[in-house]
């Protein structure tokens, strides 16, 4: 969110966002360093919204699709990573890494959370 408290329409409140509350809404695509590759304003219903990854999906290929070729491992956050969107990836020669919410998993055949809480910090699982 880049601040704003001024009149304008397509400024978003977020009441659950404590630094920033008001404001506009940017979706951007970043280095490793934090440099600014590639910027989105979220336009509400201006958004084309792809019906099978949704609305951070969406985004996600939608930034993706003006990146050099060079670029070949995505780093996202659980709000936007999902089982379509890795596989929208694969289609297009990108990899996809991020931690996915249990509620998105789609029936995978995944560890426990009961067992993955056993285990130690720093474990890992690797299914194919």
């Amino acid at each position: 969110m880049i601040p704003y408290y001024g009149r304008h329409s397509p400024t978003m409140l977020n009441e659950k966002k404590n630094p920033i509350r008001y404001g506009y809404k940017v979706w951007d695509l970043n280095t490793r360093p934090g440099y600014l590759i590639q910027y989105n304003p979220y336009r509400c219903a201006g958004t084309d919204i792809r019906p099978k990854l949704g609305m951070g999906g969406s985004v996600v290929v939608d930034l993706l699709c003006k990146l050099p070729a060079r670029c070949d491992n995505i780093y996202f956050d659980n709000l936007i990573t999902s089982l379509p969107l890795i596989e929208a990836l694969k289609e297009i020669g990108k990899h996809g890494i991020g931690t996915v919410r249990q509620y998105r998993l789609q029936a995978c055949p995944l560890t426990s959370t009961t067992e993955v809480k056993k285990k130690d910090r720093g474990d890992f699982l690797i299914c194919y």
